[in-house]
C-alpha cells in the first residue's frame, strides 16, 4: 500500500492527463471486447439464418461493427496520446523534484550511496518508477473498470455464464497477478539490488583501473564483477520464467472461460430461455475480455522489482532537514541581477547535515557591493561553510541571510570557482561554456589568460577543442583549479566566489594570477576564501574564522598593526 500510494503521489499536477488516458483506455477495450462479441453474435446468427433458409438483418450488426472498429482505432490512438502525454509530464515533474531535493545534499554526499548506486537510482530506478503509470496504474485500473462492466452485462443476458464470467476474471485478474507477484518479489528485488552493486563496482574499477594494475589486482576485481553478472543473470531468468507462465496462463485462461461460459448457458439455451446468438455474444465477450486481464499478471509479477525502485528512490526525495530552511523562515527567490546587492549574514549558526556541532557558531558578515572581501583561516574553520550558506546547499539553523534587506540565500548571484574542480568529459570549451553558452572564442581566451593559462592554452594544438576527461584528466591539479577559475569569471553573476583559487601553484604565479583576477572582476562583489596570505593586501575587509567561530575583522592594514589572529596568520605564512 505504501508504494502504491507512493506512485499516485507522483501523479500530483497531472491528474487530468492520467484520468484521460484511463478513459480512452476503458473506451478503446469496451469497444475491443464488443466488436469480438458483436462479431460472434453477427456470424453465429447468419449460420442460423443460412442453415434455416430464414431472412436475416445484416445490416445493424454491420453497422454497429463498423462503428465499434472505428472506436476502437481511435480512442487506441487517442490513449496513447494522452497516456504518453501523462508519463512524460510524469518524467519531467518526478526528474526536476529529484534534482531539487539532491541539490541541498549532494555538496555533502548521501551516507551510505554509492555514485554508481546514485546513477542506478537517477537511472532504472526513475525509469521504473515512470513506467509504473503505463504499464501498471492504468492497465490494473482499466481491467477493474471493464471487467465490471462485462460482468454487469453478462448479468442482464444469463446470470449463471455471467457468474462463471466473473469467477474466471478475477482468477485471472487478480489470482494470477497475486500468486506472480509474490513469486516476483525476490528475483525483481534482486534484480535491481544486483545492478545497482554491478554499476557501483563498475564505476570502482573504471576509476581506479590504475592502481588495480599497479598491485595485480584486476583480475581479482574482474572475478568478483563476473559473480555480480552471474547473480544478476540469474535473477533475470527467473524473471522470464514467470513472465511466460504469465503470457501462456492468460492466453489459456481465455479458452477456457469461452468454454466454461458455454457449458454454463447451453442449458438456458436448450430451454429456449436464451437466444443462441446471444450465448455466443457472451462466449466471445468472455474471451475477448480476457484482453484487458492480460498485461495484470506481467505487471504484478514486476511488482518486486517496482517495490524496491520505490525504496530506493523515496530516500532522494526526503528533504535534507539540517539542508532546509526553517518553516518559519523560507528562503525567498533572489531574482538574477547584475548589480551587487548588499548580502548580510546575521548571527548565523549552520551546521551539517547529521553532525553534532555546529560548522558556524553565530557568524555576523556583510558583504557590500563591488567590495574584497576575505575569508581565512585553517581547513575545517568553515570557509566553505560560508559558501554552502550563500548558495543555498545548506540552511541556517538560527539567524539570517539577508539580500539587499530581505531574506534569501544568494544562489542566483553567485559565480564560483569552487576549491575542488568540477569538469566535464569534452573540450575545454565546452567547459568554459558552462557559465556563459554565448561566449566568444576571444572572451574564452581573455578568460583563460586572466586565469593564468594564456601560455598553455597556446601550446596545445587544439587550443579551446582540446578534450579532457571526466573530472578533467589528465590535466593537473592547478591547470584544473585554473579552468574553473576561467569559467567563474565567464559568468555574469554579481558576487564572484573564490575558493583557494591559488592552491598548487607557486607564490610568484599565484600573485600574478590575484593581481589579474581582481582587476578583472571590476564592479563584482569578490569572497576570496583562502588559507594563504597571497592577495590579502587587495582586500578591503578579512575575516578570520577558527572552529566555526569568527576571531577577528575588519581592514587587512589596521587587522596586520594589532596583535591578533591575522597577525599571527600572517606570521606564520611567512615563516
Amino acid at each position: 500500500m505504501k508504494t502504491l500510494l507512493f506512485l499516485l503521489r507522483l501523479l500530483s499536477g497531472n491528474w487530468r492527463w492520467a484520468l484521460a488516458g484511463l478513459a480512452l483506455a476503458v473506451v478503446s477495450m469496451l469497444a475491443n471486447i464488443a466488436l469480438m462479441a458483436v462479431s460472434g453474435s453477427f456470424l453465429t446468427g447468419m449460420a442460423i439464418a443460412g442453415a434455416a433458409g430464414a431472412s436475416f438483418n445484416y445490416f445493424v450488426p454491420a453497422a454497429t461493427i463498423r462503428a465499434l472498429a472505428i472506436l476502437r482505432s481511435g480512442s487506441r490512438y487517442l490513449e496513447r496520446l494522452a497516456t504518453h502525454e501523462a508519463t512524460f509530464r510524469l518524467i519531467g515533474g518526478m526528474r526536476a523534484r529529484v534534482f531539487r531535493a539532491l541539490a541541498p545534499r549532494l555538496p555533502f554526499g548521501l551516507p551510505g550511496v554509492h555514485s554508481g548506486d546514485l546513477s542506478a537510482r537517477l537511472g532504472g530506478d526513475l525509469d521504473s518508477l515512470q513506467r509504473a503509470y503505463l504499464q501498471l496504474l492504468v492497465p490494473a485500473a482499466a481491467a477493474g473498470l471493464v471487467g465490471t462492466a462485462v460482468v454487469a452485462y453478462g448479468w442482464g443476458v444469463n446470470r449463471t455464464a455471467a457468474a462463471v464470467l466473473a469467477v474466471g476474471l478475477l482468477l485471472g485478474g487478480a489470482g494470477l497477478p497475486a500468486l506472480l507477484a509474490r513469486a516476483g518479489r525476490v528475483p525483481g528485488r534482486t534484480a535491481v539490488e544486483a545492478l545497482s552493486d554491478l554499476r557501483a563496482w563498475a564505476v570502482d574499477m573504471a576509476d581506479g583501473r590504475e592502481e588495480l594494475d599497479a598491485f595485480a589486482a584486476t583480475r581479482r576485481h574482474a572475478g568478483r564483477l563476473e559473480g555480480m553478472q552471474h547473480r544478476l543473470a540469474t535473477a533475470q531468468r527467473r524473471t522470464a520464467r514467470q513472465e511466460a507462465f504469465a503470457a501462456s496462463g492468460t492466453q489459456a485462461l481465455g479458452s477456457l472461460l469461452m468454454w466454461a461460459v458455454v457449458l454454463a448457458g447451453a442449458p438456458t439455451v436448450a430451454a429456449g430461455a436464451v437466444a443462441a446468438t446471444d450465448l455466443v455474444m457472451l462466449a466471445f465477450l468472455a474471451l475477448a475480455s480476457t484482453e484487458a486481464i492480460a498485461p495484470l499478471a506481467g505487471a504484478f509479477q514486476a511488482w518486486g522489482a517496482v517495490a524496491a525502485s520505490c525504496d530506493r528512490v523515496r530516500p532522494l526525495l526526503s528533504p535534507a532537514t539540517a539542508a532546509s530552511q526553517p518553516a518559519d523562515k523560507p528562503a525567498a527567490a533572489t531574482p538574477v541581477n547584475r548589480t551587487p546587492p548588499l548580502v548580510r549574514l546575521i548571527d548565523v549558526t549552520a551546521r551539517y547535515p547529521g553532525a553534532t556541532t555546529p560548522a558556524l557558531r553565530n557568524l555576523t558578515l556583510d558583504l557590500p557591493p563591488g567590495a574584497r572581501i576575505a575569508l581565512i583561516g585553517p581547513s575545517g574553520s568553515g570557509k566553505s561553510t560560508v559558501l554552502a550558506l550563500l548558495a543555498g546547499f545548506l540552511g541556517v539553523e538560527t539567524g539570517r541571510i539577508e539580500i539587499a534587506g530581505r531574506d534569501g540565500c544568494a544562489t542566483s548571484l553567485l559565480t564560483t570557482a569552487p576549491q575542488t574542480p568540477h569538469l566535464l568529459a569534452g573540450s575545454l570549451s565546452r567547459n568554459l561554456l558552462v557559465a556563459d553558452p554565448d561566449a566568444s572564442d576571444a572572451a574564452m581566451l581573455g578568460a583563460c589568460a586572466t586565469a593564468g593559462l594564456g601560455s598553455w592554452l597556446a601550446g596545445l594544438p587544439d587550443g579551446l577543442d582540446t578534450v579532457i576527461g571526466a573530472g578533467g584528466r589528465p590535466l593537473s591539479g592547478g591547470e584544473a583549479r585554473r579552468l574553473t577559475v576561467a569559467r567563474a569569471l565567464l559568468g555574469s553573476g554579481p558576487l564572484l566566489v573564490l575558493d583557494e583559487p591559488g592552491e598548487g601553484l607557486d607564490p610568484a604565479t599565484e600573485r600574478a594570477m590575484m593581481d589579474r583576477l581582481l582587476e578583472a572582476a571590476g564592479g563584482r562583489t569578490v569572497l576570496l576564501i583562502t588559507h594563504r596570505a597571497t592577495g590579502l593586501e587587495h582586500m578591503d575587509h578579512v575575516a578570520v574564522l577558527d572552529r566555526g567561530q569568527l576571531l577577528d575583522q575588519g581592514a587587512p592594514w589596521t587587522l596586520a598593526g594589532r596583535d591578533g589572529p591575522f597577525r599571527r596568520f600572517l606570521e606564520r605564512s611567512f615563516v
